[in-house]
């Protein structure tokens, strides 16, 4: 399962997480595969693993893969969940790994689009020479941090929005062809783009009452 990122914290993982939880039969848990740097931080590492999310390596994707579970893949990386206002709802460039591990494995790829995070927090600014120098992906400042304290990463109530897409076949020559390669992860940017224009729409209709 591919799709878009946003929102400070991850909640959008959790939210689709427990969405495909609670809408399949029997329940299925997605194993999201997390970046790096959330196991050096403390607590949170520990955390993220008891919610059955798992470090992002290949040999993690090949086990999940394997034994039959979902997996979720953010390709644009952390750096989306620091987005700011005025690219809220714009894709960040996709990495390809996520297509090479799916034609591999002969897996379909499921794009979904998340609508609803990127208002939970308003991304004012990134403090990008401190996140560096502290081994962050970014390190945000918002409406509510750092000025209330921890308690301003928390997320203002908001209403989300998840499509989800066709499944999508990759072509196995993704991994013999750059060009393949390019063409592939172009498709299934496409189809998360066109999920999260579709929670778009029907937030519009919802907020104008027609729905």
């Amino acid at each position: 399962m591919v799709g878009n990122h946003s929102g400070v914290l991850p909640f959008d993982a959790i939210m689709v997480t427990t969405d495909v939880f609670r809408h399949t039969d029997p329940p299925r848990l997605v194993r999201f595969m997390v970046d790096f740097f959330v196991y050096r931080m403390p607590f949170l590492g520990t955390l993220f693993r008891s919610l059955g999310q798992v470090s992002g390596t290949r040999r993690n994707f090949d086990g999940l893969i394997e034994e039959g579970h979902l997996v979720g893949i953010f390709p644009e990386g952390a750096d989306a969940l620091g987005k700011p206002a005025e690219d809220r709802y714009e894709l960040f460039p996709f990495s390809h790994g996520h297509v090479e591990l799916a034609a591999r494995h002969r897996a379909p790829v499921i794009p979904f689009g998340v609508v609803g995070a990127e208002e939970q927090q308003t991304v004012i600014t990134n403090l990008e020479p401190l996140a560096r120098a502290l081994n962050l992906p970014f390190i945000p400042v918002t409406r509510t941090f750092p000025w209330l304290g921890p308690a301003g990463l928390l997320p203002k109530p908001v209403r989300y929005y998840i499509h989800y897409g066709e499944p999508l076949d990759i072509d196995p020559a993704v991994l013999e062809s750059i060009e393949v390669r390019t063409r592939e992860v172009a498709r299934v940017r496409e189809a998360v783009s066109e999920q999260i224009h579709a929670g778009l729409e029907r937030r519009r209709r919802f907020e104008e009452g027609r729905e």
